[in-house]
């Protein structure tokens, strides 16, 4: 069986037709990078804390951006076909465009929006 078709705890990425992790090893990025990308779309109990981990990739790899060089290109996935195979949406889509971009003050304003609508108790599609 595939790892693709395997999730350990839930089926939060295995539901999505790219998934997270694929698309981060196939595009060759880091590991603060998958944990943003993780951490911004997982729909799990506690959807605050996992926003709250987001910031603190986003902060991560703002401090070390100079690290961070030629990273960010995604050569084989484009972020914008992720975002539009996985059917993202509204200011998690805005963030991982910003995030990708190295637009760290917008990416951050677009997960604390994010993070606005879930402690206002909204109704946040994916």
């Amino acid at each position: 069986m595939s790892a693709l078709n395997q999730q350990v705890g839930g089926s939060h990425y295995k539901d999505m037709p790219i998934q997270p992790m694929y698309f981060c090893t196939v595009n060759n990025l880091n590991g603060v990078t998958m944990n943003f990308i993780k951490y911004l779309l997982r729909e799990k109990d506690d959807p605050i804390l996992d926003l709250t981990k987001a910031t603190h990739c986003l902060n991560f790899a703002e401090e070390f951006n100079g690290y961070m060089t030629a990273v960010l290109h995604c050569p084989h996935i484009s972020v914008q076909a992720f975002i539009d195979v996985n059917g993202i949406h509204g200011h998690k889509a805005k963030a991982l465009q910003f995030f990708f971009q190295r637009k760290w003050e917008l990416c951050r304003d677009e997960v604390s929006l994010q993070l606005s609508r879930e402690l206002d108790g909204e109704e946040v599609p994916f």
